[in-house]
């Protein structure tokens, strides 16, 4: 949902994911726009015999999804290397601008989800992108019990990654082929499609999870998830899918942060992507005050633009409160920017925002530089 405010500062968008995998065509490490499926058909094509990315893309559009970036990774006819994908993220630093979510597809051969430490540098790498990694559950996650096992759990799964900008879903999905035959396959691809789909709908506030995030294009579950079962996964931060008499549907909205026990405040995926949202928005918006004069006119300015911006957040009900006061703040000024930021060149903004409850805010920091070719010498 594009958000434009009379400061002239616009939201960028929130719905744009980013596939990274092996297909069996396709150029290598050159990230590439898909607007449909049939546009990754056309360039990597529907075969599925290295991965499961032909099946998570198609997941994804079936489900809301509008656009994607698709990296095709080497290694076809061997196990994935870290270096295949940081080859894949330097590809997509080059080509891409912005993408809001990332799905790493299944390398057959090397099991039934990417692993864990695949997992890790995408999330860090997320985390620099501002964006936020959808990922499948691990392959040894084929019962309740195991996802709290001590050695292949949810708890070590959280090792070497960025907890907050990444969030699990379980089980996986069975889709039905063409020929008749079923395949198992991760969820990651068809929640990458409801978040789009939720976004473009309601906003990137809105939890995508609940009777509005129905999954599309599968025929059932590998595995039935009871409420005992629902409530157990959510107090550890792993978003369940289940299947009711009218349809399957997410039913969580966590990150790997939400551990209840953690009293994170990231523990919210909305409340996540909100906050990056409104940090790329603004990143985005104020890149205008790289040549003017750091000093009281240009805060003021700040001010009222990245005000305006949230009010317009507030009206559209991304924010808790009756008042805008008690939804957001703004600050610019003398406090948050110091004699010495001026002569280093540097602005720094303090953006306050109640997602969850009037008042109770989440505080962002943001910091511009400053071009000034007359500033004193450091």
């Amino acid at each position: 949902m594009s958000v434009q405010t009379p400061g002239g500062i616009s939201g960028v968008t929130t719905s744009t994911a980013c596939f990274i995998g092996k297909t069996i065509c396709g150029p290598v490490c050159n990230p590439q726009l898909c607007l449909s499926y049939s546009d990754f058909d056309f360039i990597f094509g529907s075969g599925s015999a290295y991965s499961d990315t032909a099946q998570a893309v198609s997941l994804f559009f079936l489900n809301g999804g509008t656009q994607c970036w698709v990296t095709r990774i080497v290694n076809d006819d061997g196990p994935s290397q870290i270096s295949d994908y940081e080859d894949a993220f330097a590809a997509v630093d080059e080509h891409v601008n912005l993408f809001n979510f990332m799905v790493l597809s299944r390398d057959k051969s090397m099991g039934a989800s990417p692993p864990r430490t695949f997992y890790g540098i995408a999330s860090i790498y997320c985390q620099k992108r501002k964006a936020f990694l959808i990922m499948d559950p691990p392959a040894e996650w084929v019962n309740i019990q195991q996802v709290n096992d001590p050695v292949l759990g949810i708890n070590s799964l959280r090792n070497g990654l960025v907890k907050d900008s990444c969030g699990v879903y379980f089980p996986n999905l069975i889709i039905t082929n063409s020929d008749g035959s079923q395949t198992e396959t991760g969820p990651a691809g068809a929640i990458a499609g409801i978040m789009a789909r939720i976004d473009d709908s309601y906003g990137v506030w809105k939890a995508p999870a609940g009777k509005n995030a129905d999954l599309k294009g599968i025929s059932g579950l590998k595995l039935g998830i009871k409420d005992s079962d629902n409530e157990l996964l959510n107090s550890v931060g792993i978003n369940a899918i289940r299947g009711f008499p009218d349809g399957i549907f997410c039913w969580g909205a966590r990150t790997l942060d939400g551990d209840d026990s953690f009293a994170s405040d990231w523990k919210y995926i909305p409340v996540r992507r909100t906050a990056l949202f409104i940090e790329e928005s603004l990143n985005e918006g104020l890149n205008w005050v790289v040549f003017e004069p750091n000093g009281e006119s240009l805060w003021e300015q700040i001010r009222l633009g990245v005000g305006a911006f949230m009010y317009d957040l507030f009206r559209e009900g991304a924010l808790q409160g009756i008042k805008p006061h008690e939804a957001f703040f703004v600050k610019c000024d003398s406090d948050t920017t110091t004699q010495i930021d001026i002569n280093n060149g540097i602005v720094n903004i303090e953006v306050g925002f109640a997602p969850l409850q009037p008042a109770e805010f989440i505080i962002l920091n943001l910091q511009l530089i400053i071009d000034q070719p007359n500033r004193p010498p450091n």
